[in-house]
């Protein structure tokens, strides 16, 4: 057992192993819609004594959908009340930098998710990368 008063927030290697097949289980669990974690094992080097059943967690190609054109109006709708801002008067001239960018409703967004071990920090780290279709 772990003494949490005394504890660094450091794991070790076998402990992050043992918390990852932990936290893959019980994803599947608790998140029946969406793909189960993978432990995918780190690529052995010929040069190096391999580890001990060095890796980490993967789930890849997360599908994200946009809501649909109704919700996207009762979105706007609540947003635009009419109310003016108090913030600028009516004879300032608001600059707006901003660019808006056309969205494609029919593109699909999805997200790769990697949980691996720093050996340099001892602690987990997530890695995420988003990309459209």
């Amino acid at each position: 057992m772990m003494d949490v008063l005394h504890w660094d927030g450091t794991l070790s290697a076998k402990d992050f192993r043992i918390g990852a097949f932990a936290f893959a289980q019980k994803w599947e669990s608790c998140n029946l819609a969406f793909p189960p974690w993978s432990w995918l094992p780190c690529p052995k080097h010929p040069w190096l004594a391999p580890p001990e059943e060095e890796g980490y967690l993967s789930l890849e190609k997360i599908c994200i959908s946009r809501p649909n054109e109704e919700e996207d109006i009762d979105q706007i709708s609540q947003i635009d009340t009419g109310e003016e801002e108090t913030c600028c008067s009516r004879n300032e001239d608001v600059l707006d930098d901003a660019t808006l960018v056309q969205s494609n409703h029919h593109e699909l967004h999805y997200c790769d998710f990697h949980i691996v071990y720093s050996s340099t920090f001892r602690v987990p780290v997530l890695y995420f990368r988003a990309y459209g279709s």
